[in-house]
């Protein structure tokens, strides 16, 4: 069964080149648990050493103030990896939508 649903991906995403990440959205919602709790804890002790600057607004990240978002959009790549968090000012994380900085 591992087989047959593996080479179904394969195809699917073969034939949506347009459609990143395809075997992750294909996987049930409760699998998709991401854990961003140790990228927080991260950011937050860089923020003890330096000024960390919001890539939108160029504004300080305020301590405590903040959200950690996706540099490219989670929605496109489906990523958590480090180089692709980062953190921004939390009013602004809901509104900036899946647009890239410029």
């Amino acid at each position: 069964m591992g087989w047959i649903q593996y080479e179904k991906v394969k195809w699917l995403q073969n034939n949506n080149p347009e459609v990143p990440g395809l075997v992750y959205k294909l996987t049930p919602t409760e699998e998709k648990v991401r854990k961003l709790k140790k990228v927080r804890d991260l950011w937050q002790d860089i923020m003890e050493v330096q000024e960390i600057r919001d890539v939108f607004t160029g504004q300080p990240v305020k301590k405590k103030k903040y959200d950690i978002d996706h540099f490219i959009p989670w929605s496109f790549v489906m990523n958590d990896e480090l180089w692709n968090l980062m953190p921004m000012d939390a009013s602004l994380n809901s509104s900036k939508s899946n647009r890239l900085p410029k």
